[in-house]
This record gives structure tokens, C-alpha cells and sequence, in this order.
């Protein structure tokens, strides 16, 4: 799907919204309603903003579709409850049941100016399978997605999971619908009033069978759940390895507690930007940027960043089934209402909208990258990196480049030759890992040196390789020590090489560049005699192994690039340390800039949470304004190159799925 035009860009979302129609189960007897209300709202002796839930939503997404005027909804399940549409699963779709819960509760509720016309994009909930058993007819709400009685055609659910890509003015969207109802199809002598596979209460029903869809009886059903699971996972990752979109978003009933480890490898590995759920009654937005707090619930004390980089959003107030807290009159709660998703290339607003109208919260979405760099995902590139993507229109295909890296530095000083560097990214994620953690520092590091590069590598290089940059090796006292580097050199030319640095929360600190979240990266420069250290360099070594320095590049195998000084910000500008009447020695006997046992420092903060995604773009940013602040005649930034060499970056063990 397509959407033009360079404005905004809005999404409605909503879960746990379809009511009970008067007279059916849990709005029924002397305290049923005459007008839809919410699944269990009699039971609980709560009346007023509760039996009219469903309709104080849906008045509040119409006057907000006038205004935002959304490109579509999405809706995380559990529309029709408390058991799904009330009929039995495993009739033929073509039937279409009528029982006249799709018009009451969906069409003739969500309608007017910007809601018309609008698909509703979904996945089924535990209720739309019957809510304590399997038997609904799930199927017939997945059916109605090709018509039905008083269908508009908007009703978009045409599996129990499926996937769908949208394309906006300069971003895309991948959308992937799970079903994670497996975590509700316990043993059937499990006696859990929420299991699906209850045989106690499926034993109630005179069929047990769904037909040749399954499952077939309550013995079957764990098994058919699981096996679901199971074949949506290996699709879900597949898809994710293959998307080239800007953002990975997972539309599923379930929050990520329930199946905690599993989304959080899946996440790590492939980058779920956004995961949009329901199920708990109640508005909820969880971001990288929310204050480190824990999460209690069934699932014991979680941190509330226990999904990393990953924001997930709960959804479950629309009004089917009455909220987990007590709701307020006007509305100043978060227990009922729809959510406005505003999308952008490298970020989403989220507006949490309550029944009563009100903007209850309002955070940023921002990408999370795949663990490990890969050539089909290049989406974090701004609109400059993407016009350096274009051809070379002269020449043999290399390109002449100018961007800002950077270098740990300390007193002593180095030729800018045999050497390695970082983006900024790259250089805190080093210091993070091996500078500050040691006091003194490793190396004696004061400051970060910013480098003005210059580059164009070789004809022999892109003539074999089809890439602008070449192998990444690593250099130890002016040596390069990478396997196979000094042949590569001899091959190739003096090449400058790049490695990306894996993004993956807890084993890796989660840097990356703004304002896509790049892959940190490392450049190595060869300079005279790389196969050498500088205590062991000759005259002859030299002259038959110049390097790639020259002041003015032209990618012959010896003038491959120009490195210049740029600036500099020294760490104690960032934060202060020591002084002039307090050393180092005295420093370390009580303090460190940070401890990795602890994830935190002693008398400096600035170092703290590596792994919180929030943190780490805190400290890049506060170092970019600092250049921007003493070099104001520079550029704060420029347009850094793709990194389109892959086969040096970090493997296996490193990357830790």
C-alpha cells in the first residue's frame, strides 16, 4: 500500500474494544444493559463511564479522526467478547455467520468523517477464539475479511498471521501480524478460567471439534497452538532478515512478558522497532527513554526496559471488557481509549488518547536496529548518505568522500597513518568497553579527536569487490594485524577498510548514529610498512609498502586518503574528574568513572546504564554539542559514507542470539 504527500502520517490504534450485545452473556439478567456494554462490566457492580466504555472511545476516535485524519487502524484482537462471534468454529467461511455482532459492534459504532473508508488491520484475541475455550468461530472473524452481512469492507484480518508493507513519501513500514494465543493454551486439566484448552469447559459443548482447521478436541488443542507458534516464528524471522523497511513493527494480542525470552531474542536479532498489544485492560507506552522502574505483574518484577531498544505499547482499554482500574468521569485515566501513532522516517509519536479525550502521554518511537549490519538494510540512512549511494558517474566506480571520524586520544601523539577510527558511535562504544572502566585510563585517554577524512580507494579494490571501502583490520603500534591484511595491501592497494560494530543490548552497548541509529563502525588506515611495528619499520619495508597517506587523493594504490584535524573535546569538558590539585591516584582510591559489575561509576554518573538506549544517545548527542559549541564555523556533522564492506564485522559468538 501507498501513501503520497510529505505530511503527517497517522495510524489509530485500539484492542480489547468489541462490547456485548444486550442479552448475550455478560450483558444479561436484571442488571443487562440495552446498548453494547463491556464483557463482565454486570459482575463487577461497576456502572456509569463502564457500561458505555466502548461508546466513550469511539466518540473520542471520531472527533480525533476529523482532525488527524487516519491513513488506517490497527486493532490488537479481542474485538468480539467475551466469546468471540457466537457460533461455532469450522463452518465454511462463505457462510458468514449472522449473528449480527460485525454490524452492531464494529460497523455501526466506528463510522463518520475519517473513519469511513478506513481499513482495520488486526489479529484475533483470546476472546476471538471463545475466550475460555477454543470453539468460537475465530475463523468467521477472519472469514469477514472478504464480506459479510452490512460489511463496508474495511475489515482487514485474512489469516491468523500475515504481514504487510507500506509505503510513505521516503520511508516504508513492514507490519507483521502474529497470533500469541499460544500463551493461553495450557494442558486441558489445566483449570486456569483463562486457558483455552480447559477441557472442563469445553466439555460443556456438545462439539469439540473445529473440523479439518482444528483443533480437534481439547487434547489437541496445546498442540495446535504450539505448532502455529512455532511456523509463525520461523516466518517472523525469516521476514525480519529480509526487511529492507525503516521501521519493524508487531501487531500480536499478547505483551512481550508472555514469552519474554523469545521476543527479546527476536528483538536483539533482528531489530522489532515497535510491538503494538492489548489483552491487559489498560493504556500503557514503554520506550527506551521512560526512567528505569520495574514492571510488576504476574510475571514477577520485570525492569521496564527488559525489551531493550524495543518500545511496545498496550493497547486493551477500548472498551469490550471492562478496565483492570476504576475509570474517572472525565476521563483523567488510562484505563480506557485508543492510541495515535504519528509515523515519520526516523521516528513515531505516540499520543495515548483517553474516553474522556484527554492526551494522557505522549513519547517518541525510535528505530532499533538489527543486531548485525547487513546489506539489505541500509533504512537508517539519511536523505545526504543516500545521495552518496548514488553511482560514480566517472571513473572506474570509486568515489571521492569527506566526513568526520573519530579518535580516543591522550597525550602522546600519533602520524594519523597505521591507524584506526571510529564514528562517533564507534569511539564512545570503545571507550565505554576499555577506556573508562580502568582508572587511571587505558592509555591515558583525555580527549576524543575529531579527523577530517578524505577518501577514495582503489580501482583494483572496487573492480573485485564492487564496494567503496575495503577490509577492516586492526592496528597495534603502527602493525596491522588482521589476518591476511599485509596480502590484502598488496593486492588491493592501501585501502581504507570499515567493520560494523553488532548493536545487541547486553552484550554490546547500544550506540549508534543519529539520526537513523547507524551501525557504530571502524575505519583502519594503512600508512608506510603496515606489515610492521613503528619500532621495527625499515627504510626498505617503507619504500615498498608506502601506504595510502597523500595530500591530494586520487585512489591510486598509494594516495587512497587525507586525514586532517578537526577539533577536539576533552572528556573533563563533558564532566569533571580531576584537577589541578587532585590527581589521578587520589581519584582512583575512591572513585571510578565507571564499573562494568555495577553498570554504574563512583562520583561520576556520566557513564552510566551502557546498555539503555536512552543513555547512550544522551552521551552522543552531549558530544556533538560540545563540538558544535567550540567549533561553531565547522560542521556539526557530515554526511558519513555506507560502511559496504561486510565480511570483516564480528561473528557468531560475538553477535550472542
Amino acid at each position: 500500500t501507498c501513501f503520497n504527500g510529505t505530511g503527517e502520517h497517522h495510524v489509530f490504534l485500539i484492542s480489547d474494544w468489541g462490547g456485548v450485545l444486550p442479552g448475550h452473556n455478560g450483558n444479561d439478567g436484571p442488571e443487562g444493559h440495552d446498548h453494547i456494554a463491556p464483557a463482565d462490566q454486570h459482575q463487577s457492580g461497576r456502572h456509569g463511564v463502564d457500561e458505555w466504555a466502548q461508546f466513550r472511545v469511539a466518540k473520542q476516535i471520531k472527533h480525533f479522526a476529523q482532525k488527524y485524519n487516519p491513513d488506517y487502524f490497527l486493532q490488537a484482537g479481542n474485538a468480539f467478547n467475551p466469546g468471540g462471534i457466537e457460533t461455532k468454529c469450522g463452518a465454511p467461511i462463505s457462510m458468514y455467520a449472522n449473528t449480527g455482532q460485525t454490524k452492531a459492534i464494529f460497523e455501526d459504532i466506528y463510522n463518520g468523517p475519517g473513519v469511513d473508508g478506513k481499513q482495520w488491520l488486526g489479529v484475533l484475541g483470546n476472546h476471538d477464539y471463545g475466550g475460555w475455550m477454543y470453539i468460537g468461530a475465530w475463523d468467521q472473524a477472519i472469514g469477514y475479511t472478504w464480506g459479510g452481512l452490512g460489511s463496508t469492507g474495511r475489515w482487514m484480518l485474512p489469516a491468523q498471521y500475515w504481514n504487510a508493507k507500506v509505503y510513505y513519501e521516503g520511508f516504508a513500514v513492514d507490519y507483521y501480524f502474529v497470533d500469541s494465543n499460544v500463551f493461553d493454551a495450557l494442558a486441558p486439566t489445566d483449570s486456569n478460567e483463562y486457558n483455552l484448552c480447559n477441557m472442563q469447559k469445553v466439555n460443556t459443548s456438545s462439539n469439540h471439534t473445529c473440523g479439518h482447521r482444528g483443533p480437534t478436541s481439547p487434547q489437541d488443542c496445546p498442540k495446535w497452538f504450539k505448532k502455529l507458534w512455532a511456523e509463525q516464528k520461523e516466518w517472523l524471522l525469516w521476514h525480519l532478515s529480509e526487511s529492507s523497511a525503516h521501521w519493524q513493527i508487531v501487531v500480536t494480542h499478547y505483551p512481550p512478558m508472555w514469552g519474554k525470552e523469545q521476543w527479546q531474542a527476536i528483538a536483539r536479532a533482528h531489530g522489532i522497532d515497535l510491538m503494538v498489544t492489548g489483552h491487559n485492560n489498560v493504556q500503557e507506552v514503554h520506550t527506551p527513554d521512560d526512567p528505569l522502574g520495574f514492571y510488576k505483574g504476574w510475571w514477577g518484577d520485570l525492569y521496564t526496559d527488559f525489551m531493550d531498544g524495543t518500545s511496545w505499547i498496550v493497547a486493551g482499554g477500548g472498551g469490550g471488557v471492562i478496565s483492570q482500574g476504576l475509570p474517572d468521569g472525565d476521563g483523567a485515566d488510562d484505563q480506557y481509549g485508543f492510541m495515535i501513532l504519528t509515523l515519520s522516517q526516523f521516528s513515531i509519536r505516540v499520543r495515548a488518547i483517553s474516553h474522556g479525550g484527554q492526551v494522557r502521554s505522549e513519547k517518541l518511537v525510535r528505530p532499533r536496529p538489527p543486531a548485525a549490519a547487513t546489506p539489505n538494510f541500509i533504512a537508517y540512512l539519511s536523505p545526504a548518505q543516500l545521495r552518496l549511494e548514488e553511482p560514480a558517474k566517472e571513473g572506474c566506480g570509486t568515489k571521492l568522500s569527506t566526513f568526520y571520524l573519530y579518535r580516543a586520544a591522550g597525550a602522546q601523539t600519533f602520524k594519523d597513518e597505521n591507524i584506526n577510527a571510529a564514528n562517533l558511535a564507534g569511539v564512545l562504544w570503545y571507550m565505554h568497553h576499555e577506556v573508562v572502566m580502568v582508572c587511571p585510563r587505558k592509555f591515558g585517554i583525555t580527549h576524543i579527536r575529531r579527523l577530517l577524512v578524505t577518501m577514495r580507494n582503489t580501482c583494483d579494490l572496487f573492480k573485485r569487490t564492487k564496494t567503496q571501502f575495503g577490509p577492516y583490520t586492526a592496528f597495534d603500534s603502527g602493525r596491522c594485524t588482521g589476518e591476511g591484511c599485509v596480502s590484502n595491501y598488496k593486492t588491493l592497494g592501501s585501502v581504507v577498510g570499515c567493520q560494523h560494530i553488532p548493536y545487541n543490548t547486553g552484550v554490546f552497548a547500544p550506540y549508534c548514529e543519529a539520526p537513523g541509529c547507524g551501525p557504530a563502525q571502524w575505519y583502519s588506515f594503512p600508512g608506510p610498512c603496515p606489515s610492521k611495528d613503528f619500532n621495527h619499520k625499515t627504510k626498505e619495508c617503507i619504500q615498498d609498502e608506502p601506504g595510502g597517506f597523500c595530500e591530494a587523493v586520487t585512489g591510486k594504490r598509494d594516495c587512497t586518503y587525507k586525514i586532517q584535524d578537526a577539533g577536539e573535546v576533552y572528556l573533563d569538558e563533558l564532566y569533571k574528574t580531576v584537577s589541578e590539585g587532585y590527581s589521578w591516584d587520589q581519584f582512583c582510591q575512591s572513585q571510578i568513572e565507571y564499573n562494568n559489575q555495577t553498570d554504574a561509576g563512583v562520583g561520576v554518573s556520566w557513564w552510566d546504564n551502557i546498555y539503555n538506549a536512552s543513555r547512550c544517545r544522551g552521551r552522543y548527542n552531549a558530544v556533538v554539542s560540545k563540538f558544535k559549541e567550540k567549533y561553531p564555523d565547522r560542521p556539526a556533522s557530515l554526511p558519513e559514507p555506507r560502511c559496504d564492506h561486510y565480511e570483516s564485522d564480528p561473528k557468531g559468538k560475538y553477535l550472542w542470539w
